[in-house]
This record gives C-alpha cells, structure tokens and sequence, in this order.
C-alpha cells in the first residue's frame, strides 16, 4: 500500500497518479519502524516508542525470576533500550518534553531494580555502567557526521554541510558544521567541536572516534 506524505505546511499538495489510479495522502506514514508525520515533529513516533518501552520493562519484571543486576541489565540494552535509539538520527529529539519523556524510561526501570531505588538516577547509571539516552544520541549523530566527514558514506558533506572557522575564538580556531537549507527550522543543525555548554563531550566523542579509525587503519 502506498501513500503520499505532504512535507511542510505551505506545501501546494500535487495528487500523484499510478496508473491513473490516485495514490492517497496521509499525515502520518511509518516508513522502516519511524513514524513520520507531514511537520517532521515526530511525537507520535516518540509516544509509540515511550509507551512500547514501558510495556516491554513490565513484561521484564514480569517474567523474569532472577533479580541479579546483571541479568536486568543484559536484558535491559538487548530487547527494551534499542526500542529508544532506533533510527535515532532520523527522529532525535529537540524538544525538553520529548527529551525527557525518553530518558524518564531509562530512570524507571534502574529505579526499579533491587538495592536501587534510594539511589539517585546518576549512581544507578555509575553502578549499571550505563550511560543516559541523550548522551548516547549526541555520539550517534556525532558518529554519522564523522563518517560524513571522514567519506565513510554515499554523501557528500559539501552537499549537507557548511564547515568554517569561528573567528571568536582566542585560543584556538572551532570548527562550526552548519546543514544548509532545510526546514523546518528545527531541523538545521549548526554544532562546533569546542562549544561551552557540552565542549567537553563533543571534543572527548570526536577524538575518539579519530582514535578508533587510527586503530583500524594501523
């Protein structure tokens, strides 16, 4: 079944035809597991999987006899953490709300766990060596951009991307990726290797993943 997906709201809506047979619109498709809807929002595909994470965590508890930490933890990152990172590149998250909701999985189910609970969320993360959903959605999009970058994939950045040097910068010269003309706004992403509220994360991300590829190259 096919179905026409209007993007943007000043879209002119053009019917398209398969055999002359009128191919029906719709607001919202899924397409390879990612809900997509006709403003790129994505909230109902977040809703989806929040709520389908929470079902899974219960079935865990459920059906599970043993409560060694291990064990909720293997089965933690095997059948209910991929639920939430998914396709993450397509659907990441810009909004507070939707951010939150996301990492409110997480937080339940290691306040869940025995011996746990009156702990707070950054211990049990420290104990379960586990590290929050939105920081492991930063190096996910920072590994794609790196193998952008690096022409590790079909696209050519000078196609996505703008790349220039800060002129702001006293002590060294930062490298700013801006993706040019795409809408809606939300969508631009414009990111430096050295910023001052995640500096730190993106430049330890990014010269590890130059780390790695040094490995496999020698």
């Amino acid at each position: 079944k096919s179905h026409v997906l209007h993007l943007h709201k000043n879209n002119p809506l053009i019917e398209y035809f398969f055999f002359l047979i009128r191919i029906d619109s719709s607001d919202m498709i899924n397409d390879i597991g990612v809900d997509i809807d006709s403003v790129l929002h994505f909230d109902k595909h977040i809703d989806r999987i929040v709520a389908k994470a929470y079902t899974r965590i219960g079935l865990l508890f459920r059906g599970f006899v043993s409560r060694d930490l291990h064990v909720f933890r293997q089965a933690y990152i095997t059948y209910i953490r991929p639920l939430l990172e998914y396709a993450s590149n397509v659907w990441s998250p810009y909004l507070t709300m939707h951010i939150n909701a996301i990492e409110r999985v997480q937080r339940h189910f290691t306040k869940r766990l025995p011996d746990l609970h009156d702990l707070s969320y950054r211990e049990r993360l420290s104990l379960l060596n586990l590290d929050t959903l939105e920081y492991r959605r930063l190096a996910c999009d920072l590994t794609l951009y790196y193998k952008v970058f690096n022409n590790l994939t079909p696209w050519s950045p000078n196609e996505y991307f703008n790349v220039s040097l800060s002129p702001y910068s006293l002590h060294c010269m930062i490298t700013i990726f801006e993706s040019p003309c795409v809408e809606p706004m939300h969508l631009r992403m414009t990111f430096t290797i050295d910023v001052s509220l995640h500096g730190i994360v993106y430049r330890v991300l990014w010269l590890n993943l130059n780390l790695l590829r040094l490995s496999k190259i020698i």
